[in-house]
């Protein structure tokens, strides 16, 4: 997929997400419709949800991709997951990040939507990826994070959270040259907030703040 342009908003339903697998290119796209969705998945993986129910303004899950890059989102996104204790991911650009071909894959992505997790036991959330288990470059968030009645609040300007591959916490991790921008329930973007849980993988992280 190649220089893809969304103008419609989705809405979707429980047990629906988008991902793209295998050796796919996704580059040069841009979404400005509202994306939302209400999940209702139990997943295997303890208190990690997986499968997964993720959301993302351009893609759901990605499991394994060769490009990724020059992907841009400002459509509102929201997410919600109905089944008792499992987590939603809620990203601007996607919702969980789980492997990718080469380390730079994922480059020069932005978001400036608003992305929303809602009445939902637990949320990972961020402004670019909502679970990160690989390595982003140049990205930047721009939008307000939101988190409305999530007990377990995992919520990052630029990352929700962290996981090595298969949860992992020896693998590594990198989030380079992002920008951490746009607020986090009402909070200013700063450093610290840029990733919020960074507790299961060896994570680097170098970002710049931008405060409007």
């Amino acid at each position: 997929v190649k220089d893809y342009k969304s103008i419609d908003s989705y809405d979707g339903s429980e047990n629906t997400w988008e991902r793209y697998d295998l050796n796919s290119i996704l580059n040069n796209c841009k979404n400005f419709g509202a994306v939302s969705a209400v999940f209702n998945i139990n997943g295997t993986g303890g208190n990690d949800g997986r499968p997964g129910a993720a959301i993302g303004g351009i893609a759901g899950i990605i499991r394994s991709i060769a490009e990724f890059k020059n992907n841009d989102n400002v459509g509102n996104v929201t997410g919600q997951n109905t089944c008792s204790g499992k987590y939603v991911f809620v990203g601007g650009i996607a919702g969980h990040v789980q492997c990718l071909n080469n380390e730079n894959s994922f480059l020069n992505c932005r978001n400036a939507g608003t992305i929303k997790a809602q009445n939902t036991a637990s949320a990972g959330l961020g402004g670019i990826v909502g679970k990160l288990q690989a390595c982003i470059y140049s990205c930047g968030n721009y939008g307000e994070i939101v988190s409305d009645n999530v007990s377990t609040n995992n919520a990052g300007t630029v990352v929700g959270m962290t996981r090595g591959i298969n949860n992992n916490g020896s693998t590594k991790v990198v989030i380079s040259n992002c920008i951490s921008g746009g607020k986090v329930n009402g909070e200013a973007a700063t450093e610290t907030n840029a990733v919020k849980d960074k507790t299961k993988a060896t994570v680097t992280v170098t970002v710049s703040v931008d405060r409007p």
